[in-house]
């Protein structure tokens, strides 16, 4: 359907959002190695990746968002030394799948893996020089059973998506001390989450706009901050 691009050899912007289509990513589209922001969101995009694809270099977006890909999510995606927008939400992705994945994308802000089939694995083997500075994470129903210990050593984060997960237990106190200056959503909604590490009185983030801590089994007084739409 879109197989004239390929002549399009000095292309660097591809933007195919919400154009009805219903193809494969076409592997010659990685010979196109220009191209530095390619969005095809919104589209009924079908099979996998082609390695080809990781040809692309100079990437700094890659938005496939609601499509029907498939396949796992590898540590290939660390070719794209310049990415910072990563996002393969609500496709059919599957597998296993960390932070590891992703620490050698140095300027990477973005990265939302939310609506898939994958299960995100957390460990703690990680320091602060080895983790890209996130601004924005979404990680909705990828299958968490805890806060996954990177978020540990996030200093500004802007928003926060985990909600749609079987998150356990208290939220810790160490995610109190993180991104204040900057968070601006907390969405924890739709998991198990008992309560707050401490019971803190307020929130610590100066400017949260949206905390979301709907659906959990929570018990107690909660915590309360300034300029926020609170829903629970």
């Amino acid at each position: 359907m879109y197989d004239w691009i390929n002549k399009l050899t000095k292309l660097t912007v591809l933007d195919l959002d919400h154009m009805n289509i219903h193809d494969e990513i076409l592997p010659y589209l990685g010979n196109l190695t220009n191209l530095y922001f390619v969005s095809m969101a919104g589209n009924f995009i079908f099979g996998h990746i082609p390695s080809s694809f990781m040809n692309l270099t100079q990437l700094t977006l890659l938005d496939l968002r609601i499509n029907q890909l498939q396949g796992q999510i590898s540590s290939s995606f660390s070719n794209f030394k310049s990415l910072e927008n990563l996002n393969l939400g609500h496709n059919n992705f599957s597998g296993k799948v960390g932070i590891e994945a992703f620490l050698e994308l140095d300027k990477l802000e973005l990265l939302a893996l939310d609506g898939n089939s994958l299960s995100f694995e957390t460990t703690t083997n990680y320091t602060n020089d080895t983790l890209p500075e996130l601004k924005y994470l979404g990680l909705a129903s990828c299958n968490l059973k805890e806060f996954p210990a990177f978020l540990g050593y996030q200093t500004n984060l802007i928003g926060l998506f985990l909600y749609d997960n079987e998150i356990e237990g208290f939220i810790p106190n160490w995610i109190w001390n993180n991104s204040r200056e900057t968070l601006q959503i907390f969405s924890v909604g739709n998991n198990l989450i008992t309560g707050f590490h401490q019971h803190p009185r307020f929130l610590p983030w100066i400017h949260l706009e949206a905390f979301d801590v709907s659906y959990n089994q929570l018990q107690g007084q909660l915590p309360v901050g300034p300029k926020m739409d609170l829903d629970l």
